[in-house]
């Protein structure tokens, strides 16, 4: 299910005039992607995904998946109610957006506009609360609005989940978690798209986007300034900090490392290159030593 955006402009009226949307934003996302975006606040990050997931329409280009158009009105248009059910969205603090009276009809909301059987319904909302870490005979019939915040984001994050989208759009997801939370969540969108569902995640989390992301979209004013390779833009710490970017904890060593001799490749990004690395100079070291 590939994702293309070719010149697509959306601009706010003077009152919204704190974000810059998107001005001839051109790019291409493929099918099993894990995309980071990244940019100041107001850069258009969270507008890029609201136009993906079709909750706005663009005044110019236009927006397409498996190369149907999403906001046309004719036979070679991509319907809206599949991309309900193939697109899933998490907001910024989705914990703030539940409603319902129980877990269950929290997390079955979507589904059950969607035409899921509710065969499906029960089973889906079953493994995927399940997945989450709940007991589920013993929340399903609770209210959620009385469980603990950090059980309410995984409560709705399950509502969104739970209808299997195959295109996951995440704004800010990790703000608010405790660094346990934070791991335990990054790992799991790991192993979603390891699974093959196509990610975009936004994020001012660096060590975050270099840990998950292959691909790199940065924004500033609504222009796309860099789309490409996350380690690419991440080896040129200076190019980033004139974005609002600061180099990840991993990058930030292993420049340190470098600058006091040690011969380490320059896209080091995430922990596991960096360990690999210096790992294999401590051996290629002692087998001089011999």
């Amino acid at each position: 299910m590939s994702i293309v955006l070719d010149d697509v402009t959306y601009r706010y009226s003077t009152e919204q005039s704190h974000t810059d949307g998107l001005t001839h934003f051109s790019t291409t996302i493929q099918d099993g992607d894990f995309v980071g975006v990244m940019g100041r606040t107001g850069s258009g990050k969270s507008t890029l995904l609201r136009l993906i997931d079709a909750l706005i329409t663009p005044q110019s280009g236009t927006i397409s998946i498996d190369n149907l158009d999403i906001n046309g009105r004719n036979k070679n248009s991509y319907s809206r109610q599949l991309l309900r059910r193939r697109v899933g969205f998490v907001f910024q603090f989705p914990e703030n957006q539940i409603f319902e009276t129980t877990v269950y009809r929290e997390v079955t909301f979507g589904m059950r506009h969607l035409g899921f059987s509710k065969a499906e319904i029960e089973q889906n909302a079953q493994d995927i609360l399940q997945r989450f870490g709940f007991n589920y005979e013993a929340i399903k019939d609770i209210s959620p609005l009385g469980l603990s915040g950090g059980q309410k984001r995984r409560v709705a994050l399950a509502s969104v989940l739970a209808a299997h989208p195959q295109i996951l759009l995440l704004d800010e997801p990790i703000a608010g978690l405790d660094p346990l939370g934070r791991e335990k969540f990054l790992n799991f969108l790991t192993e979603l798209n390891q699974s093959g569902m196509t990610i975009i995640m936004v994020s001012h989390n660096s060590d975050a986007i270099c840990m998950c992301t292959r691909h790199l979209l940065i924004l500033n004013h609504g222009m796309k300034v860099f789309d490409g390779v996350t380690s690419d833009a991440f080896s040129d710490s200076q190019e980033l900090t004139q974005y609002g970017i600061f180099p990840s904890q991993s990058s930030q060593l292993a420049y340190t490392l470098r600058q006091s001799g040690i011969q380490l490749p320059t896209n080091i990004i995430e922990p596991s290159s960096l360990f690999t690395s210096v790992a294999n100079v401590m051996r290629r070291e002692e087998k001089s030593n011999e």
